[in-house]
């Protein structure tokens, strides 16, 4: 599937802000909050971007080291984490946390909503049930379509 071709760190982000994402819009539309409101949906996923982008910051960090320097041998993730605590403290695991959570906030402001809005036409419009198939299949390919589109140029 499309989640399978992120690369993994990527893969907690998008579990992440996917699950914010969706808690925050549940939450929303049981206070009497409309789900359909662009504003609304853009903040959501701009607030779940950023804060699953500080989450996963340290395990981005470790894999970019990790594929950035030349190794003798293969360490394990707790000697690589070590190795990063060891040199720059907490801090050290957090490098780049400003530069990731600004680019999570842009994409999963847009991306989020606009997944959201093609399911629900697939759902409401075009009637096809709302499973497996039309929540991952049709619109991650559409939303992965357009991404590579927009991202290209």
């Amino acid at each position: 599937m499309v989640y399978d071709l992120l690369p993994s760190g990527k893969q907690h982000m998008v579990h992440y802000a996917f699950g914010m994402f969706f808690s925050g819009k549940s939450w929303w539309k049981s206070k009497g909050g409309s789900d359909k409101d662009l504003h609304f949906l853009v903040a959501l996923g701009t607030s779940a971007g950023v804060v699953s982008s500080v989450i996963t910051t340290p395990i981005d960090r470790m894999k970019v080291l990790s594929q950035s320097t030349a190794q003798t041998k293969k360490r394990t993730i707790f000697k690589t984490l070590s190795s990063i605590y060891r040199k720059g403290g907490l801090n050290g695991l957090y490098q780049g946390k400003f530069a990731n959570a600004k680019r999570a906030a842009v994409v999963n402001g847009v991306e989020i909503p606009c997944y959201v809005f093609f399911k629900d036409f697939l759902t409401e419009t075009v009637k096809l049930s709302d499973d497996f198939s039309t929540q991952f299949i049709l619109c991650s390919f559409h939303f992965s379509s357009w991404h590579c589109i927009f991202t290209t140029f």
